[in-house]
């Protein structure tokens, strides 16, 4: 496993951060109230997304990316709509960000360095699920969308 992703993630995170503060600071854009009240709807859409996905995954949650040997597949409620909201929500969360602060040089680079480095793990974590889970998660994989929702892909769990 790669646990340095999870370190380039929040680097890199935090140097868009620093990037969209400076580039706001210096005035490289005219400010629009429009770009930064769409910034602050994402930044909180993305919030509500990680408190969801942190409550569906419950004690299955870790910051390392592994599966424990009691843990079951997490396929309903956002998992019902994508394999990995929580990284979904971090991409969401950043460009709120970025636009809050009207940084298009900033938004621009981080969708070429930023997205690449969600991608990596994504496909680390995939790769984990799969050895663990095996055919259900190849079946739940080609049901569910990874970083977006497929159309009409939310899995309703069977009672009982």
């Amino acid at each position: 496993h790669r646990p340095e992703l999870l370190g380039q993630l929040v680097s890199w995170y935090l140097f868009f951060c620093g990037m969209a503060f400076l580039e706001r600071s210096i005035g490289l854009w005219h400010p629009r109230l429009s770009v930064m009240a769409l910034g602050a709807f994402l930044y909180g859409l993305a919030a509500v997304l990680q408190w969801r996905a942190f409550r569906d995954l419950g004690a299955s949650y870790s910051p390392e990316i592994e599966v424990r040997p009691e843990q079951r597949l997490i396929d309903h409620g956002l998992y019902g709509l994508i394999r990995h909201p929580l990284l979904s929500s971090l991409i969401l969360e950043l460009v709120g960000v970025l636009l809050f602060f009207n940084a298009y040089g900033s938004l621009a680079l981080a969708m070429m360095i930023f997205i690449p480095v969600v991608r990596e793990r994504m496909r680390e974590e995939e790769k984990v699920l799969l050895q663990h889970f095996g055919d259900a998660y190849r079946t739940y994989r080609q049901r569910v969308g990874g970083l977006i929702p497929r159309l009409a892909s939310y899995h309703h769990p069977q009672e009982g």
